[in-house]
């Protein structure tokens, strides 16, 4: 059996139709029509104010919008903005707050979004993050390549980068140690042993509990520059 296809114009239409008939008492009408009665009325009295153009669907919008910011506090704040244009959004709010105080500002970021409405923010280009030379790139093969340390500001770590003939080196030791902690010796002593996590290759991060001075000893024992 094939659906019942109906156009709400229609439908709507013909509910009238059928209304002045007077064939169907108001609950029978809207039953046989499956709306509520509510919805009967008010079809009735939209065609009652505007005859049959008034059946049409309507837009959904709201009519109004609470937090709208008002014609008068976009005046100022726009008139400000043309006033001082070197200011941005929290300076032309802190600078009109006392000269209007029963006027109730908008937050900043919404100060900010009118002003880019009114064409009177420029965009600025975005800027490329300069990394620092010493950063290592990673560069990742294989899941569990790349590994991050949560330091917290009072951690340190170290990063390492090895030439090609000790990466070579430092990878055929790690990929058979994984899982067991790699001794770091200093003038014989062991000033740390993390865990292998992973195959190391041509950069690694020693991380730990480490204080500023034992990361740069660390640094200075193994030749990290």
């Amino acid at each position: 059996m094939p659906w019942l296809e109906t156009v709400p114009v229609e439908q709507r239409a013909r509910f009238i139709d059928d209304h002045w008939l007077g064939l169907y008492d108001m609950t029978e009408l809207c039953a046989r029509y499956a709306i509520s009665r509510k919805t009967g009325y008010k079809w009735l009295a939209r065609y009652d104010a505007g005859g049959r153009p008034a059946l049409q669907d309507r837009s959904r919008a709201p009519h109004t919008c609470p937090h709208k910011i008002a014609a008068p506090v976009e005046a100022l704040l726009v008139a400000a903005r043309r006033q001082h244009p070197d200011w941005g959004p929290e300076k032309l709010v802190q600078w009109l707050e006392p000269r209007h105080p029963a006027v109730t500002w908008p937050a900043i970021s919404t100060a900010g979004d009118l002003l880019a409405r009114h064409g009177l923010v420029q965009k600025r280009r975005r800027r490329r993050p300069n990394p620092h030379p010493g950063v290592v790139p990673p560069t990742t093969a294989a899941p569990n390549d790349l590994w991050a340390t949560e330091d917290g500001p009072d951690r340190f770590g170290v990063s390492v980068q090895f030439l090609e003939a000790g990466a070579q080196r430092m990878r055929q030791a790690t990929a058979a140690h994984l899982g067991r902690p790699l001794a770091i010796l200093i003038d014989g002593e062991v000033v740390a042993a993390p865990v292998v996590r992973s195959e190391i290759g041509h950069a690694a991060v020693i991380s730990g509990d480490f204080t500023r001075a034992d990361a740069e000893r660390i640094a200075d024992g193994i030749g990290v520059h």
